[in-house]
C-alpha cells in the first residue's frame, strides 16, 4: 500500500481529489487511516493510500504531472494576509 505526505492547508477531501482523481474516494481514505472525513490534517503526517475502485486514474495523472497539491484547508491568519497587513507571507495563500 502506498502512502501521501499531507501538505501545508490539505483536507481529506482535497488528497482524494489528489491521489483518486475525485472526491469520491474521501470515505475509503478516512476509514483507512482511522479518521473523520472532516478531522483536521497535520502537515507532514502520513496517510496510508488504500486501493480504490473508483480511481479516476486520468484526473490523478494530470494532478501528479503538474505537481498540483490541491489545499483548500483554511490558512491562520488569512484574513491579515489577504488585507495587507502581512505582506512578506502572501504566499501562504498559494501553498
Amino acid at each position: 500500500m502506498d502512502n501521501v505526505v499531507v501538505a501545508q492547508s490539505q483536507s481529506m477531501f482535497d488528497l482524494a481529489v489528489q491521489e483518486y482523481g475525485t472526491p469520491l474516494a474521501v470515505l475509503t481514505l478516512a476509514f483507512e487511516n482511522g479518521l473523520s472525513v472532516t478531522d483536521e490534517l497535520e502537515p507532514g503526517s502520513l496517510l496510508a493510500l488504500p486501493f480504490y475502485e473508483g480511481t479516476k486514474t486520468d484526473v490523478a495523472a494530470y494532478y501528479a504531472k503538474k505537481s498540483i497539491l490541491p489545499s483548500t484547508g483554511q490558512i491562520e491568519d488569512l484574513e491579515e494576509i489577504i488585507e495587507g497587513n502581512d505582506e512578506c507571507n502572501l504566499c501562504k495563500c498559494f501553498t
